[in-house]
């Protein structure tokens, strides 16, 4: 998303992609990147864009205006260390942006969920896995360690079955 809550424009090869649409070609891309033959200008562009989906601050996937991990290592200066999310992280809890991701997708917003993983809940300060009316649920927020003093529990797991949908929290795990 843009800072406006649009779905962002981003250039890939030469065309721009938003949306639906933009994770569909990265997905064309992701396959080439695997499957085209050995050597092959296909596979070299498709082993490109896995790297941008992984890392690039315009991937829907990455979500952050850089990757610190380089810093973390090796630079004492905590100020180098900050992975500031995108507008993304910033609009979550709005229940007009979600439902537009939903019919952007094609689901029906009454019935439909968006999982996110990854995003540490602070439940210890009350913050809840559960946003927008249980449109958007957020999962394996703390399994890190390194994570619950911010968290409080260990994460979340979503199980689905034949009974239905839960939420079920973590306790840290000692071992």
């Amino acid at each position: 998303f843009d800072e406006k809550g649009n779905f962002k424009k981003v250039n890939i090869f030469g065309q721009e992609y938003s949306g639906k649409a933009l994770y569909d070609i990265l997905e064309v891309y992701a396959r080439r990147g695997y499957n085209a033959p050995e050597g092959s200008k296909e596979r070299k562009d498709g082993q490109d864009m896995l790297w941008f989906i992984w890392s690039n601050e315009n991937s829907p996937v990455y979500g952050k205006a850089k990757m610190a991990t380089f810093e973390r290592y090796f630079l004492k200066d905590k100020e180098t260390h900050i992975e500031e999310k995108n507008s993304y992280y910033k609009l979550l809890e709005n229940e007009e942006v979600i439902g537009r991701i939903l019919e952007e997708f094609g689901l029906d917003k009454t019935d439909a969920h968006i999982v996110n993983g990854h995003v540490p809940v602070e439940q210890i300060h009350g913050e809840s896995p559960i946003k927008c009316g249980g449109k958007l649920l957020i999962i394996d927020g703390g399994f890190s360690k390194a994570y619950q003093k911010k968290t409080g529990i260990a994460g979340y797991t979503l199980v689905c079955n034949s009974r239905g949908m839960r939420l079920v929290a973590h306790e840290p795990f000692e071992s």
